[in-house]
């Protein structure tokens, strides 16, 4: 199969030096079909070979999202083949942002193997200018937009919040390429079983782009513990938010195989989202470790104690290794990106508050100067 990409690739001009040959990471009887990945300094399009060993040139996507191309883009993010490429020409093509000075984008190729994401501040805005930032957001080349999930706007003295799965659907509905995540969903704000439903259908408007945050929500000491009350909801403690967070990942993976309790027809997504849990201290992220498919984790000197008992966790469930997808607050620092390559983090999420597209600008600017 190799010998047969190389030779239909040679008429198109790319030598065996330039191709990687990943394997295609399925979990039935089709493993092992490769994909070839053509790859140089900087890259326009990338090369893929079929099980078939048909061989054609697409043009790259920041976070190698293709519809219908669904098991080649988990192939690639399983083995940390993200690159901050886009299409140069197309770039071109893009309309400058008026006063607003974000034109075309200059590759985000600092950090190769880190995704550079931003996070979204949902409090005090309106739907538009998320909308208008998460446009400006993948034109300049960042891989994804997450939101908060919060519900009064009062809990950082707001007057008003977006609530963020419905903020989500408009950017995957809007925006074509960009990855879509919450960091995180509150445990204790949808039922589980209908979450599943939402996040399939999610993953079908986006075609596949979606990244699932759960976490277990602030407990009864912080802020946020005032929203959940003036709703009627008990804040638990540490421990059974926790459990709770653990019961959601199963009921979600049941529910996405189509048939849960006695009913049948549960959409099922194409591919299942990776779930992707967050926390702050140890024991968010060994759970995460051994029921997710990824961690959130927060910047700063604790990182590395905690990636290692999140990866640690995950091996011992018998997970996929190099599949566990680490995510980490950061700020938008060269240096920084350099640490969190080193310590085999995927997703750096880079913080922007309104307006969205002047911050969107400041952020870039910072990560793609030489």
């Amino acid at each position: 199969m190799t010998g047969d990409v190389l030779r239909q690739a040679e008429p198109l001009g790319v030598s065996g030096d330039e191709l990687l040959v990943f394997s295609r990471c399925r979990s039935d009887a089709e493993a092992d079909a490769p994909v070839a990945v053509l790859v140089d300094d900087e890259p326009r399009e990338v090369l893929l070979a079929d099980e078939e060993a048909s061989v054609r040139r697409v043009p790259i996507v920041r976070s190698c999202f293709w519809k219908g191309q669904a098991d080649v883009r988990r192939s690639i993010e399983q083995l940390c083949f993200h690159r901050h490429i886009i299409d140069e020409a197309a770039a071109r093509r893009a309309p400058r942002t008026a006063g607003r000075g974000i034109g075309p984008a200059r590759p985000l190729c600092h950090a190769r193997l880190v995704e550079i994401d931003l996070l979204f501040d949902p409090f005090g805005v309106r739907v538009d200018d998320a909308l208008a930032g998460a446009t400006a957001a993948e034109r300049a080349g960042f891989g994804g937009v997450w939101v908060y999930d919060h519900l009064a706007g009062s809990v950082h003295g707001r007057d008003r919040v977006l609530e963020c799965w419905t903020t989500l659907t408009a950017i995957a509905a809007t925006v074509p390429r960009i990855m879509v995540g919450p960091l995180v969903l509150n445990v204790a704000n949808r039922p589980a079983g209908t979450l599943a439903v939402m996040a399939a259908t999610l993953q079908e408007l986006s075609g596949g782009r979606l990244l699932l945050g759960v976490g277990a929500g602030g407990g009864r000491d912080t802020p946020y513990a005032a929203e959940q009350e003036a709703l009627g909801r008990v804040v638990l403690g540490d421990a059974r938010r926790r459990a709770a967070v653990a019961d959601q990942v199963a009921t979600l993976r049941a529910v996405w195989q189509g048939h849960s309790g006695g009913a049948d027809g549960f959409l099922q997504p194409e591919p299942p989202p990776p779930i992707v849990v967050g926390g702050f201290g140890p024991k968010m992220a060994a759970l995460a470790g051994a029921v997710g498919d990824g961690v959130n984790l927060p910047g700063g000197p604790g990182l590395p104690a905690l990636v290692g008992v999140a990866r640690s966790a995950h091996a011992d469930a018998g997970g996929d290794m190099a599949s566990f997808l680490v995510t980490v607050s950061a700020p938008p620092d060269r240096a920084e990106l350099d640490h969190l390559e080193h310590l085999g983090v995927r997703r750096a999420v880079v913080f922007v508050s309104p307006p969205f597209e002047r911050a969107i600008s400041r952020v870039h600017d910072v990560l793609a100067a030489r």
